[in-house]
């Protein structure tokens, strides 16, 4: 068995805190490829939004309940049950660990949040497209030059001005240090 404890290090609701130690228990469980989970909590308000009996209303809950549903519709069979409180001890103990200033948490794996998951910036992906430095990088890696013998001139004639260096493309310099093509 595995212990792990969650430091959220900003501020946050006992319910936002709930769902932060949620999310970080699904990433786990998703990166050991589990099929088959039952998740506790003892916050009945997580567990009854998750579960559709209660309607998430502040945006930051929906916020949080939409990134949980994202994490479970990729597994399999999962039940999200509450735990009374009291019937939460190791929990609680793991939890109270996690809050102190200290750094050391012996055997148990711990992860410190800086910012709330929801808070993650969009990354939109961009195509990558043939440019300008593609002909250069493949001459100086490969030694291939185009068919055209006045093309294949311009582009010996360029690449002189540029050295590979694995696989980043530098703008020749005997004055300077390289650059950045």
């Amino acid at each position: 068995m595995a212990e792990y404890a969650l430091r959220v290090d900003f501020n946050a609701s006992n319910n936002e805190a709930e769902y932060e130690a949620l999310l970080a228990r699904l990433s786990l469980v998703t990166e050991l490829g589990a099929k088959k989970l039952k998740v506790y909590s003892d916050s009945q308000l997580v567990v009854e939004q998750v579960n559709g009996t209660y309607e998430a209303k502040e945006l930051r809950m929906k916020r949080y309940l939409e990134k949980v549903r994202v994490k479970l519709n990729g597994m399999g069979e999962v039940e999200v049950l509450q735990v009374p409180g009291g019937m939460n001890n190791h929990a609680d103990s793991l939890s109270k660990m996690a809050s102190k200033e200290t750094h050391d948490f012996g055997s148990v794996y711990a992860e410190i949040l800086l910012h709330p998951s929801i808070d993650e910036k969009q990354v939109m992906e961009i195509p990558v497209r043939p440019n300008w430095i593609d002909p250069i990088v493949r001459y100086l890696k490969d030694e291939i030059l185009p068919e055209d013998k006045s093309a294949a001139r311009r582009l010996f004639a360029k690449a002189a001005h540029y050295v590979l260096h694995g696989s980043k493309l530098y703008k020749r310099s005997y004055t300077w240090p390289y650059s950045d093509a």
